[in-house]
């Protein structure tokens, strides 16, 4: 079968064809497989969405950062790592985890750190 021989649609877009009819066909297939695979799974009513839950990883995190004084001091950070925590649950995020597990593990080194360094003076003025 040639390419002459097709009707115009998706098959003949593949073998070439850039007619209208067959540009057209090709969008709304992408259009279609684009919302098979990327359309929200149904949930529960009332539940939180899948990657809103409070798994293994957010748990941890919460612990971590319960009572330290930088956690109270910057309330931004927290909720970026109680966020990235709760990513790296979502079992469908997983192409993101390596990039989310340094990005955490950095917002929590700057929250466990002394939440006020004393500058150059304090400490020459304690020494006194």
């Amino acid at each position: 079968m040639t390419i002459a021989d097709r009707p115009h649609g998706r098959s003949r877009y593949n073998a070439g064809c850039r007619c209208g009819a067959c540009r057209t066909a090709n969008r709304e297939h992408s259009r279609q497989l684009r919302a098979k695979f990327l359309m929200p799974v149904p949930r529960a009513e009332g539940s939180p969405p899948a990657d809103f839950v409070d798994g293994p990883v957010t748990l941890a995190v919460r612990a971590q950062l319960t009572g330290l004084p930088a956690a109270e001091d910057r309330p931004g950070l927290v909720a970026i790592a109680i966020r990235l925590a709760q990513l790296m649950d979502n079992q469908s995020a997983v192409p993101q985890f390596s990039a989310a597990a340094k990005v955490l593990s950095d917002i929590l080194g700057v929250l466990s750190r002394q939440s006020r360094r004393p500058g150059r003076l304090t400490a020459v003025r304690d020494m006194t």
